[in-house]
């Protein structure tokens, strides 16, 4: 089984059984209730060392928290891997940076999330209409009267759950 050092995951769920799902440039992660502590939605999550997944909903398990002074262990390759000087890179960086911000602001517009990244909204609006037919992050059209033909605002969450929860 291939295991993993992530350092660079924020949790983006955390469920009634104490669990959480974190996101980051490798994948969304598992992490189980026994390791979450204190863990909120937004927060970065500690070095973790997780284990590659097959047929669950996330491609990483957490496995155990790493004690802070851990030197850092080299990553194995992964097939999807992409060069530093890849053109697929930039849009990796950018749906990690979009996610991230998501994931600490909750529903968010996206001229907030362009400029809470310090990118270009023409970047951010492509990449975000990109995610979401992707089906990684969700959005909502706000109508303000029922005679419109264009939303009046769009609003932008991680997950479906995030504008659930604004219903109950």
């Amino acid at each position: 089984m291939e295991t993993i050092q992530i350092t660079d995951a924020i949790v983006t769920n955390r469920i009634a059984t104490g669990s959480a799902f974190a996101m980051s440039a490798h994948g969304d992660i598992f992490v189980p209730s026994a390791l979450t502590g204190t863990l909120d939605l937004g927060d970065p999550v500690p070095a973790i060392m997780c284990i590659r997944q097959t047929g669950e909903s996330t491609e990483w398990r957490a496995l155990k928290i790493l004690p802070q002074d851990a030197p850092e262990q080299p990553e194995q390759p992964q097939a999807d891997s992409h060069d530093a000087d890849s053109p697929a890179t930039a849009p990796l960086l950018l749906d990690v940076l979009i996610k991230r911000a998501l994931a600490t602001r909750g529903i968010s517009t996206m001229p907030i999330i362009a400029e809470a990244i310090g990118m270009t909204q023409n970047d951010v609006k492509a990449e975000m209409a990109r995610m979401h037919s992707r089906g990684e992050i969700c959005r909502a059209q706000v109508h303000k009267t029922v005679d419109q033909d264009r939303a009046s605002m769009t609003l932008w969450a991680i997950s479906f759950d995030s504008f659930t929860a604004l219903a109950a």
